[in-house]
């Protein structure tokens, strides 16, 4: 299947000697997670622009079709919103997309996270500012609001050629549920998937930090994994290149949670990365 796997963020301390080399270097870190998954999400990015001479040694640790999603920053998604003064926003966003566009526009994805209080009548205020600074890479929406999943919101989206990221952020306990019934504490339900592009984006986060440690699967996730599966394939087909990211928190380990759905899929997981002899 053409789908890009990989986790959300990589250098966790409960992952050395696991998934790691027993004493692998911080600064090697991303090249021997490189050597398993061919994408990564991160985060970091969403607290501040990481600096070009960062961008490029990401971009030599990696090869060439190594895929980077990186969050877009929190002063245009949420400080700014859409709403009041833009100016730290443009701000934020172009030092963004003029750093990352280092990594190249064909392995890079600009995710723009959006929370739950962002609705549609924000979103033309907020693509002003995109417009200000157009993205040097693919686009991804993540949307927490029904408003904004409406016909009239995919259209403009098809415009400037980006889809819509659908996320799973379903609490400790639900990954056992089928996607088929709301959680039964939180009444979480999942947004349905939207295909707009000739990729798409699939987010399995769970509820941040939910878990204790991040060093094995705390739930078994088969059944949510089957359903995320069946829902995929029914959505994009089986040919569609999708990006697909796993978090920690959606069943207790990143790499686990994705080597148990390759094995589902009938793939045969990557190898982990050997510890270097000399």
């Amino acid at each position: 299947m053409p789908w890009t796997f990989g986790t959300i963020g990589f250098s966790y301390p409960d992952w050395n000697g696991l998934f790691f080399p027993p004493g692998c270097p911080p600064d090697r870190r991303l090249a021997a997670y490189a050597e398993v998954f061919s994408g990564i999400e991160l985060d970091t990015t969403f607290y501040a622009a990481p600096k070009p001479e960062t961008v490029l040694r990401w971009k030599e640790q990696v090869p060439s079709s190594f895929t980077f999603s990186l969050k877009a920053p929190k002063a245009l998604t949420h400080d700014f919103g859409g709403v009041g003064e833009a100016k730290e926003a443009i701000a934020a966003w172009g030092e963004f997309v003029s750093n990352i566009g280092l990594l190249g526009p064909e392995r890079t994805i600009a995710l723009v996270q959006l929370g739950p209080s962002f609705t549609a009548d924000r979103l033309p205020a907020l693509l002003a500012v995109l417009d200000d600074y157009p993205a040097p890479c693919r686009l991804a929406f993540e949307f927490r609001h029904r408003s904004l999943f409406t016909e009239s919101v995919y259209d403009l989206l098809r415009d400037w050629k980006a889809v819509i990221a659908s996320a799973d952020l379903a609490p400790n306990g639900s990954a056992r549920l089928s996607l088929t019934h709301p959680d039964p504490i939180s009444g979480y339900s999942p947004f349905e998937l939207v295909d707009l592009s000739d990729w798409g984006y699939v987010r399995l986060c769970g509820s941040h930090a939910q878990f204790p440690r991040d060093d094995h699967e705390l739930v078994d996730p088969t059944a949510r994994l089957n359903d995320w599966t069946a829902r995929m394939q029914a959505t994009y087909g089986s040919t569609k290149p999708l990006f697909v990211s796993v978090g920690n928190s959606f069943a207790g380990y990143g790499p686990g949670t994705i080597f148990r759905w390759m094995r589902l899929l009938g793939m045969e997981p990557p190898a982990l990365p050997q510890p270097a002899l000399f």
